[in-house]
């Protein structure tokens, strides 16, 4: 796999690479867009982007204690490592049982839940406001 940083030391990325790292400007831009959008909904747009924020974290923290695949032997006589993380891989599994979270990783995994969740939150919104469960 393509190193994505040569510079940076071996365990800030197990799975990432540079297309994901341009995948991750077209979520940057999509949380733009989405922070605008409610910024022109509400004056309490900023707690509507922190709790977002706050509730994809703990979802990315969670995922790395609620979906793993452990190490295997199936197609890969070696062994392969294992990983831990959901929707994207956030740490790999040792063929020694050790868990080793790679920061990029995260970071990448936590941008897209951001994403998913902040969009929610505006299908949400729109559902409401058309059904007029706002009044």
């Amino acid at each position: 796999m393509p190193s994505l940083a040569p510079g940076l030391p071996d365990n800030f990325s197990y799975f990432a690479t540079w297309r994901d790292v341009a995948l991750a400007l077209g979520g940057l831009l999509a949380i733009s867009f989405l922070i605008i959008w409610w910024r022109q909904q509400t004056r309490h747009w900023l707690r509507v982007v922190l709790l977002t924020f706050l509730l994809a974290f703990g979802l990315s923290f969670a995922s790395i204690y609620l979906f793993e695949v452990p190490p295997y032997f199936a197609g890969c006589p070696p062994g392969c490592n294992g990983w831990r993380g959901y929707p994207l891989p956030v740490a790999r599994i040792t063929q020694a049982g050790q868990t080793q979270i790679g920061l990029a990783d995260f970071g990448l995994n936590l941008l897209l839940l951001w994403t998913l969740v902040l969009l929610a939150s505006l299908l949400g919104r729109v559902v409401t406001t058309a059904v007029g469960w706002e009044e």
